[in-house]
């Protein structure tokens, strides 16, 4: 079932808190220091509420400019621009994000409700941020573009505390936090935040006292991008004739199911964890080396996506054991450069219990301005 909510005038500013940096519940995280959920202008058409809880995080960049203005009156701009450019612009009914978080940590609303329905915890708004997964996931935007520079300490702390008191109100983990790629043909969160994925979970791991288990980024129709990308190239390399095109749509599905079905699994065309570990086997008979060579193909996307100097040889050659090192780093595991089960959950932006390894801190970003950004 399903609510909807009629758009209407705005709404005064709501003022909520920030959570402090230990805490044993959700009543302490709603009672610290400073954030803000902001109404700004009234948005257009309906907004849906989904009578059930968010499963995942999606963390997001703006790609606007890292502004080195970090105040309050500043975060409400850029907040109400967002908007702006989502609702003219996409033509979408509001903000397509839940939350945005300012370079100077102010914590803004995004869609509307979004507050209300994360307090009351079995709730929330759909999103417009992500196809496949805005009945799905939560998402953060992170005010400014991180391919080259990491966010400032107040953004880094302030996406580790609302992820904590989204874990806390619907009874996430750390790894239910995902990046924006991970599900979409996209960049965001940026090159550099991406690979600190694994220091995040860290944070909130600790921040929760839960640890971090395994999970694979469930991909299904809707969704597109390297992982895609990475599913047709390992459907291909079990024998599956299909055009590599980047993009869930029908024919992957019935590739899919057909392949589910032949390993007994629930045939459903999600690509779940016993689905990708299905994919990853190599078949008893390669005379051809095409299995070996898309999944080649696969990991090298991926690689690729996450802008490493990776050629799509369909080899494992040195380069390609590079990125597999670098990406092992990034989540905490053995720079061995070999592809066992928790590298591949790895690469595909899933979440391992070595990620606890990881510190729960960045090499925080400056605050300026990149050149030529526009």
């Amino acid at each position: 079932m399903t609510i909807r909510i009629k758009a209407r005038t705005p709404g005064n500013v709501h003022i909520t808190k920030r959570p402090a940096r230990h805490v044993a519940n959700s009543i302490q995280l709603f009672s610290s220091v400073r954030s803000l959920a902001l109404k700004f202008q009234g948005f257009q058409g309906d907004l849906t509420i989904l009578n059930q809880p968010a499963r995942k995080i999606l963390i997001h960049n703006t790609g606007w400019p890292n502004s080195p203005n970090i105040t309050v009156e500043y975060a409400f701009d850029v907040a109400r621009q967002i908007q702006k450019l989502h609702m003219d612009t996409n033509e979408w009914a509001d903000t397509g994000s839940h939350f945005t978080i300012s370079r100077g940590g102010w914590i803004l609303e995004g869609r509307h409700c979004s507050l209300r329905y994360l307090s009351e915890g079995n709730k929330f708004v759909r999103a417009a941020n992500c196809r496949g997964m805005n009945d799905e996931a939560i998402g953060i935007q992170c005010d400014g573009t991180y391919n080259q520079v990491l966010p400032t300490r107040c953004l880094f702390e302030s996406l580790v505390n609302l992820a904590v008191i989204i874990c806390l109100q619907y009874d996430l983990g750390p790894q239910n936090i995902f990046g924006h790629r991970d599900f979409s043909n996209t960049e965001s969160p940026g090159h550099k935040l991406y690979s600190k994925l694994g220091n995040i979970r860290s944070a909130v791991s600790k921040r929760l006292g839960r640890p971090i288990l395994m999970s694979w980024p469930d991909l299904r129709p809707g969704n597109n991008g390297a992982n895609v990308r990475a599913l047709q190239h390992l459907l291909c390399g079990h024998g599956v004739k299909l055009k590599i095109d980047n993009s869930y749509g029908p024919m992957i599905y019935r590739a899919t199911v057909k392949f589910q079905e032949k390993h007994q699994i629930p045939a459903d065309g999600y690509v779940r964890e016993s689905t990708w570990l299905a994919l990853i086997e190599s078949p008893e008979h390669d005379d051809k080396g095409e299995n070996l060579k898309h999944r080649a193909l696969a990991v090298q996307t991926i690689l690729r996506q996450n802008n490493l100097d990776i050629e799509l040889t369909g080899v494992f050659d040195d380069q390609t054991r590079k990125g597999i090192q670098i990406q092992q780093t990034w989540r905490g595991l053995d720079f061995t450069g070999e592809l066992d089960v928790n590298t591949w959950c790895a690469i595909l932006g899933g979440a391992t219990p070595a990620e606890e390894r990881l510190p729960p801190v960045i090499e925080f970003g400056p605050v300026i301005v990149p050149e030529n950004l526009w």
